[in-house]
């Protein structure tokens, strides 16, 4: 899941920035090709590309800075408390996914998240008798947060 969160330069752009003649070129290219961890350390990028010290060309200041804001706005959310949440149950989730996905009667059941209370919820259709066996299942998982069957039969 992590990987849906933008934390770096497109490398289009930064292989722009390696072509163009400029003396701080290097002191550029470590401010933009990096793994950005958290919003902080973007907005500081973002700062010292919006004073233009390097003296870029209006176009490629203008794509750094939006690509630099993309990475700032996903950030933002991955620290917020949905996207902690998000991050969590997904993370969770992928522990025994595959092995999950390989029993049968499972295959209607859909694990995730809710949009508005924290839980793992769980939808699609499994039989009454099922249902205890599945909360058990998931119990021994260690699920971050309380379970929520919303089961049709």
């Amino acid at each position: 899941m992590e990987d849906i969160i933008k934390n770096t330069i497109s490398n289009y752009i930064i292989d722009e920035v390696k072509e163009i003649n400029l003396s701080e070129k290097s002191e550029l290219i470590s401010i933009i090709c990096q793994d950005f961890i958290n919003s902080r350390q973007v907005k500081k990028a973002i700062n010292k590309i919006k004073k233009n010290e390097f003296y870029l060309e209006s176009e490629l200041q203008c794509d750094i800075i939006e690509e630099l804001e993309e990475v700032l706005e996903d950030l933002q959310w991955k620290e917020s408390k949905k996207g902690l949440y998000v991050l969590t149950i997904n993370k969770w989730l992928d522990s025994f996914r595959d092995e999950f996905n390989t029993i049968d009667k499972y295959q209607s059941v859909y694990l995730g998240g809710h949009s508005s209370i924290n839980c793992i919820y769980v939808t699609g259709k499994l039989p009454d008798k099922d249902r205890g066996e599945l909360v058990q299942y998931l119990k021994v998982k260690n699920p971050p947060f309380k379970i929520k069957l919303d089961l049709k039969d």
